[in-house]
């Protein structure tokens, strides 16, 4: 895993700011929603957070670009395993398309 992936997972993890070469962090603090973070990779969203005082909710997206960058910054993340076959993306051994899907 590179460093800006460390960084960055880092940041989103911990509900802070980041930015740096291709990749950002944005968190906005909605009181009456909770908080949200995003991840942003070439300024495509690629993973949001969604927090309320209930519970948490994460999301991931390859956005349109199966790139290794996307790959590599999502699976900077825990419980996200995404490989290649065939020029297929499989993610934690399933097949995935790359458009949104929940990660418990």
């Amino acid at each position: 895993m590179n460093e800006i992936t460390r960084q960055s997972v880092r940041a989103f993890r911990n509900g802070e700011s980041f930015k740096k070469s291709n990749t950002e962090v944005e968190v906005k603090d909605e009181f009456s929603r909770g908080k949200i973070v995003k991840m942003y990779l070439f300024n495509n969203l690629i993973a949001k957070r969604f927090e309320t005082i209930c519970a948490s909710y994460f999301y991931i997206s390859a956005a349109g670009q199966r790139t290794n960058t996307t790959k590599e910054r999502l699976n900077g993340f825990p419980g996200v395993e995404i490989y290649q076959k065939d020029w297929l993306w499989y993610l934690n051994g399933e097949y995935w398309d790359g458009e949104w899907i929940q990660i418990k």
